[in-house]
C-alpha cells in the first residue's frame, strides 16, 4: 500500500476522533507516536542503513 493512503487510512480511523482533543490541549499524545511507529511512519527520512526507509519528504 502506499504511505499516502496508509497515512491517510491512519488519520480517518484515528486521528479524526481525537484531532480536536490534541489542538486544544496542545499534546501529542504517547499512544499516537506508538501507534505512527507501530506502522512504520517514524523511519521515513532515515537512511536505509540505519533502518529507516529513505523516503524523503514527499513520500
Amino acid at each position: 500500500m502506499l504511505i499516502g493512503q496508509s497515512a491517510r487510512d491512519f488519520a480517518l480511523a484515528y486521528l479524526d476522533s481525537i484531532a480536536v482533543d490534541m489542538d486544544r490541549s496542545g499534546t501529542f499524545p504517547a499512544e499516537t507516536v506508538m501507534k505512527l511507529a507501530a506502522l512504520d511512519f517514524l523511519g521515513l527520512l532515515v537512511e536505509s542503513d540505519y533502518g529507516g526507509a529513505q523516503a524523503g519528504f514527499l513520500a
